[in-house]
């Protein structure tokens, strides 16, 4: 019981309480209303550090994103943090910070893995 309370609370705290980095936070993308011929019309940016990065730019990201997320190097390293992550929280864990610790990497793995993806095979990457 003792166990089963303390990973409820755990997956509280860590979903609720900290400012974890999600998939919106990367590479933000915005629709920017542009009036052509008295009509409003919405384009896709990209932005890198609150800087809109040029049409050309995000489209040599996307040609790397594919590259990138069918890469051995990129399956590989992802693979080894997960893996290491789960050792660390469920094997290894001496305290809450441990675990917190580990979801929080987790978390941050998935969330760089769905931007690519999204960059890579999406018109207007989101």
């Amino acid at each position: 019981m003792k166990d089963w309370l303390r990973k409820k609370f755990i997956k509280y705290v860590h979903k609720n309480l900290f400012n974890i980095i999600n998939e919106d936070d990367i590479l933000q993308i915005k629709e920017i209303p542009v009036i052509v011929k008295d009509r409003v019309i919405k384009r896709t940016a990209m932005y890198y550090r609150g800087k809109e990065l040029s049409p050309d730019k995000v489209e040599q990201l996307r040609h790397s994103a594919q590259l990138f997320v069918d890469s051995d190097i990129w399956k590989l390293l992802q693979n080894e943090v997960k893996y290491i992550a789960n050792k660390r929280i469920y094997e290894e864990s001496g305290s809450t910070v441990d675990l917190i610790f580990g979801k929080a990497i987790l978390r941050t793995i998935e969330a760089i893995h769905k931007k690519v993806i999204n960059i890579a095979r999406d018109n207007n990457p989101k």
